[in-house]
């Protein structure tokens, strides 16, 4: 069978396959998200993850290598060689997954993979010290700006001597650069002259899991080198396309695995108004819970934001070293925040979320208490010392959030990492706390139960008794 891997991914000739094997591949590599039923509004549009001509199939490289083996014809780049010295150290921790990379790059059957990560495990130090290894010119992939900026500046700390270029928009800074770091949103909805590529031997996507969705699929159909590396705390997609992006960069092929628990408090406070202002249920399509709604009714209740400020007030004045990041899903909410803030004398705050310049941003994480939005600091926010997490509007998932206070190794923490959880009860908010008490005891974080009686309407739940009731 003549297959070729090249510049299009894997190539398969449709004369070397009969009708019904043809009709297999394209039904597999034809994908539709999962939406919860109570989700869903109308029928989920699929979408194609190949191309095609009359004569051949462009197939993801992974998957092609992984259904047709390694193929008769390669003509992928190798791409420029570069000379870039790693400056540092990686830390023992690090070494494992570096060395499972280099194994599965020399392996003409993976030529890279996936490093599932958890947040501080030091990911961009070990993609840097990778492209170093690798002597390849690099494209890094980063899907928002600050990242950009992040990866500039961490590259130029540990390897100062690379050249650095950038693809964004119009910019396309790629000649005489040894590693060039890449818009997603850019790369996946603009179109470039594939001499852009040319000079690429390896690719690093940070976030990888992003590159399952149909838009920025679109990136990894144009952009095929011989080794990629891809990085992530959180591979598996809840809408599951995270097939997608391993057909394009490969399996995952290392896993940190945690050794020994974090020491981590967890107060989850129990807050209850009976003001239809705040706790008003909402439906919609057909009796489904109007989430969006009832949380800008939580997030708008300035009564509630008094109670979780007050709160933040006790802990400061028992530990006043602390440094505080609260999350929530709407900036109004942060504003409300500030206000209160300032109203109890905490004026040591900044603003972290999408759309700030980045010397604001920059400003914002040498604070003490820094108010951000869920969706700013969920992936590659790298701000050391942060030890408390007030998570402020109601999530199910907390994994990336809880990673944000644990980025200071343990022996450096001055004080236990506190996370302080507020539960709404009503509609499906107890649901979502439910999920999260799962989440904090598999973790077998200290899940703080004073079992006080109620005061002012709030509480300190009795976990045991929250997580089980329905």
């Amino acid at each position: 069978m003549h297959t070729v891997l090249g510049p299009r991914g894997y190539t398969v000739l449709k004369s070397e396959l009969d009708d019904e094997e043809v009709l297999h591949v394209k039904k597999e590599l034809t994908v539709t998200p999962f939406v919860p039923e109570d989700y869903q509004i109308g029928k989920q549009p699929s979408f194609k993850v190949y191309l095609e001509s009359s004569s051949k199939l462009y197939l993801p490289k992974f998957y092609g290598l992984t259904k047709y083996g390694r193929p008769t014809h390669t003509k992928i780049n190798e791409g420029e060689n570069i000379n870039v010295e790693f400056r540092g150290n990686l830390r023992p921790e690090q070494e494992e997954p570096v060395s499972v990379f280099r194994e599965c790059a020399l392996d003409p059957l993976k030529m890279g993979g996936i490093l599932n990560m958890q947040c501080a495990a030091g990911k961009t130090v070990m993609a840097i010290y990778i492209i170093c290894m690798m002597k390849k010119k690099a494209l890094v992939i980063v899907h928002k700006d600050f990242l950009l900026n992040q990866w500039k500046e961490r590259i130029q700390e540990f390897a100062p001597s690379a050249r650095i270029g950038t693809i964004k928009a119009k910019t396309i800074d790629v000649e005489d650069k040894d590693i060039v770091i890449g818009s997603l949103q850019s790369l996946s909805m603009k179109e470039y002259d594939e001499n852009v590529f040319n000079g690429f031997g390896m690719l690093v996507v940070d976030e990888a899991h992003h590159t399952g969705a149909e838009v920025f699929s679109k990136a990894l159909q144009k952009i095929n080198v011989k080794y990629t590396l891809g990085l992530s705390a959180t591979v598996e997609r809840k809408d599951g396309l995270s097939k997608v992006f391993k057909w394009y960069l490969g399996n995952v092929i290392y896993k940190k695995k945690n050794k020994g628990k974090d020491i981590i408090d967890v107060h989850m406070l129990e807050y209850t108004n009976q003001c239809k202002n705040y706790c008003g249920e909402f439906t919609i399509f057909g009796n489904k819970p109007n989430m969006s709604k009832m949380i800008n009714n939580i997030c708008d209740f300035e009564p509630r934001v008094e109670f979780i400020v007050q709160k933040m007030q006790q802990v400061l004045e028992n530990e006043p070293q602390r440094r505080i990041l609260v999350l929530s899903d709407r900036r109004s909410h942060l504003q409300m925040f500030k206000e209160m803030l300032e109203k109890y004398n905490m004026c040591d705050v900044g603003f972290y979320y999408g759309g700030m310049k980045q010397d604001d941003l920059k400003e914002s994480e040498g604070r003490s208490i820094i108010l951000g939005t869920y969706a700013m600091i969920s992936e590659g926010f790298d701000v050391k010392g942060l030890d408390t997490l007030v998570l402020a509007s109601p999530k199910s998932d907390v994994v990336q959030s809880v990673g944000r206070i644990l980025r200071t190794p343990k022996h450096e923490r001055k004080s236990v990492p506190l996370v302080i959880d507020i539960v709404d009860d009503f509609s499906m908010f107890p649901k979502q706390a439910k999920k999260r008490v799962t989440y904090y005891k598999s973790c077998k974080y200290n899940i703080i139960d004073n079992n006080k009686p109620k005061v002012n309407s709030n509480k300190i739940i009795n976990i045991d008794d929250f997580a089980f009731k329905d």
